[in-house]
């Protein structure tokens, strides 16, 4: 049973001015550039998102009813007004990329159903795959209860 830690970023969040850097796709992460910053800004198309505390709740609710109907098991979630952490697994063949689309795809359709319609997320998102009892613990026990979001665990 594949387990993984999938990651939904906030439209316009983790710009290149950010203090610890940004992530460029293929690139890995990247010093702060405040040009950089004024292209992407330029080039936006949507406003920039926060997830705010009712957005958190939504994004949890919305998680959660989307996986029982995909038949994954999500063994916790954290949030934080840029991004959403999701640590799940799943029993049948689907490989990660399909499961992501999916839940994303969820996200997308309900955030947009309850609250105002928007572009929610950038495009892609991450999926670190849990290879370790360990590295487990260490997302359950460390890495996602330190974010300042809602959580929630199994």
């Amino acid at each position: 049973m594949p387990v993984y830690l999938l990651t939904f970023h906030a439209h316009g969040s983790w710009m290149p001015d950010r203090m610890q850097g940004f992530v460029q796709r293929n690139q890995g992460i990247l010093k702060t550039s405040k040009q950089m910053a004024q292209n992407y800004q330029n080039k936006q198309h949507a406003p920039h998102i926060n997830f705010d505390a009712t957005i958190q709740q939504s994004l949890i609710n919305i998680t959660l009813n989307a996986s029982q109907l995909q038949q994954l098991r999500p063994h916790g979630i954290a949030t934080d007004t840029s991004h959403i952490h999701v640590l799940i697994s799943w029993r049948n063949t689907r490989p990660v990329k399909a499961i992501r689309i999916s839940l994303k795809q969820s996200l997308n359709r309900l955030l947009n159903r309850q609250h105002k319609k928007r572009i929610w997320f950038s495009r892609g998102g991450s999926q670190k795959r849990v290879e370790t009892q360990s590295h487990y613990q260490y997302l359950i026990t460390q890495y996602l209860p330190k974010h300042t979001g809602i959580t929630w665990f199994e």
